[in-house]
């Protein structure tokens, strides 16, 4: 094997050493013919193609420019040592190239197309998962109106002409501005004409992991990457990553947002600071300082963002949230003045800013899975319920990731009514959860293993929810389902990029399930074969929602005999071709939901006998022409952008 860029300057060097000897006879003009006629094929490799069966010819090609080189007119030397026949033998080497080169080419070129498909696959499903959460180093967008900043800025614009500095910390208390500033820092014209598309915004947050970072930047780049195999050697990370950047010779910069202290923290900032690569900038954002590393690297260096000033402080709080937001009252502004008048965070102003202009923001979450909170809201709900004792906490959230783990085997019973358990890996536990409702399991494993101690959450346990958020494979896969049938009182299951055969695999009969929820699910199996009757686990179910799932052409036959069901969506399924004419046995229905369902070609006739039917949303479904006629059952229908569609007069 060897590779483009090898064999590409071996053979332009040849091919300059032959037009300089001009003074050449027939022969090498021959071999000056078969250059000519190889160097099309030739400019259509790239540097990083890898090309299989070429090395003996690359070496030949290296030999015959030396010959070519030492040659010399009128020598009796070149003809007594077969200077004619080496050149023959450089003419067929050159002439064997056209077949083997043109083959490779054309397998080269069928690699090429794979790798774009998976490529853009892979795009497509970053675009679909950054409705959960930022899986990739894409820049966020900065944000519509900023106050305060350009002082930190000049500050910032210094670090990135300063050689002798390769990482700049930014510490401020939480709502400060960090994430903000650094934001706006990437999407400054200087700095993107800089670092051009090398800039790789990574939230280190959740997971302060070398490993998960370089796959990251990989993946942002288009290079394949796979995690497992890094994790077997640390050391082999961080190769890839030196290699990568003195590769490319280019300026890059990497903001790692969320730095905490210690630990993991600690160790992830060391190495980064270890590289010593002239092109890499880093910008760290963080509410901590490490003054550790004053003391071990000249590279290294912190700024401390201020808080606001009055005058900024009191602008921002002015500042409408939209553009037809009211204006704040005078007589509040008035009151809060006192507030204002100190030193304040940007996060505080901003939140009392917006509250005080009365908007209403439920209207905006309705049809969404998670309302966030602002940063310092969700850190003092988490700091009130660390106040009791682990035992006593009725919401109680685990990190099993990384090396400080919560492992620790509780003999007495806890009084937890939420569990929220993150984790990287398989754990076993015997803790015992008698009053448990809901149960939250946040993975970052590809297979899984559902814990043992749900077999004893027999009465109690009413909500399931299984998140995969690992980069690679795009679903996970679940086993021990049959601890599931033990669960009397289960009504509620939501997985989310969860691989829906397993259940098929192990199907058991859950008497109480009223709802399930798949996102981003691979269901291709469980609505393949009619003969599955996997909705007989479900006799009580009344509703179930499909959405951004691969897989489904069609609604399996099945389903349509559950006669409790209520509500049915079926969201971002362009896969989805037809329903079948057994839908209008769901006598019960009161809801029918069918978005984003591009090639979605119509609606049985059955629907009509739907009399339950309250709702029926079809937007999106550009494909769809026409509906049956006789719908005048339900009480709303809508049907947003789907601009092929047309109505009978009696519908």
């Amino acid at each position: 094997m060897v590779s483009g860029a090898a064999l590409v300057t071996t053979f332009n060097a040849l091919y300059e050493v032959v037009q300089q000897k001009s003074q050449l006879k027939s022969l090498i003009k021959d071999v000056e013919t078969r250059l000519k006629e190889l160097e099309p094929m030739i400019k259509e490799i790239t540097p990083n193609a890898m090309l299989w069966g070429l090395a003996n010819i690359k070496t030949e090609m290296e030999d015959g420019k030396k010959l070519i080189e030492h040659y010399k007119p009128r020598s009796w030397l070149f003809k007594k040592t077969g200077f004619s026949d080496k050149l023959r033998s450089l003419d067929k080497s050159l002439s064997d190239l056209l077949p083997v080169l043109s083959l490779c080419l054309r397998n080269y070129q069928k690699q090429l197309e794979q790798s774009c498909e998976k490529r853009l696959q892979l795009l497509c499903e970053q675009k679909i998962l950054t409705k959960i959460t930022c899986l990739t180093c894409d820049l966020p967008k900065p944000p519509s109106f900023t106050i305060g900043l350009e002082k930190p800025l000049g500050k910032l614009r210094k670090f990135i002409v300063e050689p002798e500095q390769s990482m700049l910390v930014i510490t401020a208390p939480a709502g400060c501005g960090k994430t903000t500033l650094a934001t706006v820092f990437c999407h400054d014209q200087k700095v993107k004409e800089n670092f051009k598309q090398n800039i790789f915004f990574v939230d280190v947050s959740k997971k302060p992991n070398l490993d998960h970072i370089v796959e990251q930047i990989f993946l942002h780049k288009g290079y394949t990457y796979r995690l497992p195999y890094a994790i077997e050697n640390e050391r082999c990370t961080e190769s890839f990553l030196v290699d990568f950047l003195r590769e490319h010779q280019q300026p890059v910069l990497l903001v790692l947002d969320g730095v905490w202290c210690g630990g993991e923290y600690d160790e992830l900032l060391e190495k980064f600071n270890q590289l010593k690569l002239s092109t890499l900038k880093i910008l760290v954002t963080s509410r901590f300082h490490f003054p550790r590393f004053n003391f071990l690297y000249k590279s290294y260096d912190s700024y401390d963002l201020k808080w606001l000033e009055d005058e900024s402080a009191t602008e921002l709080f002015h500042y409408p949230p939209t553009d037809t937001s009211p204006r704040i009252p005078e007589h509040i502004s008035k009151e809060v003045r006192s507030f204002v008048s100190c030193n304040a965070l940007i996060g505080e102003v901003r939140q009392v800013g917006k509250l005080m202009c009365k908007d209403e923001y439920t209207h905006g979450y309705y049809s969404e899975h998670f309302v966030t909170q602002h940063e310092m809201l969700r850190e003092l709900a988490i700091h009130q319920t660390r106040l009791e004792p682990i035992e006593e906490r009725e919401r109680l959230i685990i990190n099993l990731c990384g090396k400080d783990n919560f492992r620790k085997q509780m003999s007495q019973p806890m009084k937890a009514r939420l569990l929220a358990i993150s984790t990287e890996r398989v754990f076993s536990t015997n803790w015992q959860l008698p009053d448990l409702e809901v149960l939250v399991l946040n993975l970052q494993t590809d297979k899984f293993e559902l814990p043992e101690f749900m077999e004893k959450l027999v009465d109690k346990l009413k909500v399931l929810i299984v998140t995969y958020y690992g980069l690679l494979p795009a679903t996970a896969e679940l086993s021990n389902f049959q601890l599931l049938s033990s669960l009397s009182n289960l009504k509620r299951i939501r997985l989310e990029r969860i691989s829906v055969p397993c259940i098929v695999k192990n199907l058991i009969k859950l008497e109480r399930v009223q709802k399930i929820s798949v996102f981003m699910c691979d269901i291709s199996q469980a609505f393949s074969d009619s003969s599955i009757k996997i909705f007989e686990a479900f006799p009580r179910l009344e509703e179930m929602n499909i959405d951004y799932c691969n897989g489904i052409e069609q609604v399996p036959t099945n389903l349509c005999y559950h006669t409790l069901l209520k509500r049915l969506s079926i969201t971002n399924c362009p896969e989805l071709l037809a329903l079948p004419e057994e839908i209008g046995k769901l006598e019960n229905l009161e809801e029918l939901r069918l978005v984003y369902c591009t090639n979605l070609l119509g609606l049985p006739v059955s629907i009509t006998n739907l009399t339950s039917l309250k709702l029926l949303d079809i937007s999106d479904c550009w494909s769809m022409t026409v509906l049956p006629s006789g719908l005048c059952n339900f009480k709303e229908l809508i049907t947003r952008r789907s601009y092929k569609l047309h109505f009978a007069s009696d519908t």
